[in-house]
């Protein structure tokens, strides 16, 4: 997915594209241990509150 976004979007159509084009793109294993600390903080986190996981 991401690399069909990095390699054949138009960032000049689609500026988010430059974000990720730019950006760190992270292997499974990186985004699995993000999602898994996530999961342990929104045990703290209220009944019906937001959480974003983008935030860690």
């Amino acid at each position: 997915m991401t690399d069909y976004i990095r390699f054949k979007i138009d960032d000049e159509v689609y500026t988010s594209a430059k974000r990720l084009k730019e950006g760190h793109i992270q292997s499974a294993k990186e985004a699995a241990s993000r999602l898994h600390e996530a999961l342990e903080q929104s045990q703290d986190i209220q009944s019906g509150s937001f959480f974003d996981v983008r935030d860690i």
